[in-house]
């Protein structure tokens, strides 16, 4: 679903639950989603040659112990937006982001 129209463009905001083992971790999740993106971006949508490109941006995080799913959705959305403050059609792992 459309939630909004911005500068002409349309932007479905979609979240994503990815379980991951502790052991493989955020970064594995941040490039499973990578790959994703990439996918997403190297679609041609539409009819002939008046095709669309989709891009696609993220944030990323894990749960941290004790931390409520809403406080988890609220650190995500937070990268989110980081991610297309930086010029979208990325990926954003806010906690890896912050230890670097």
């Amino acid at each position: 679903a459309v939630n909004r129209i911005a500068t002409g463009e349309m932007v479905p905001d979609l979240t994503l639950l990815l379980k991951v083992d502790p052991e493989t971790g955020l970064e594995t999740a941040r490039g499973a989603v990578d790959r994703i993106r990439a996918a997403i971006a190297a679609l041609r949508l539409g009819a002939g040659g008046a095709g669309f490109k989709v891009t696609v941006s993220a944030g990323v995080v894990s749960w941290r112990p004790g931390e409520t799913p809403g406080a988890v959705l609220d650190r995500a959305d937070a990268a989110l937006y980081e991610a297309k403050r930086l010029g979208r059609n990325r990926v954003i792992a806010a906690d890896l982001a912050r230890a670097s």
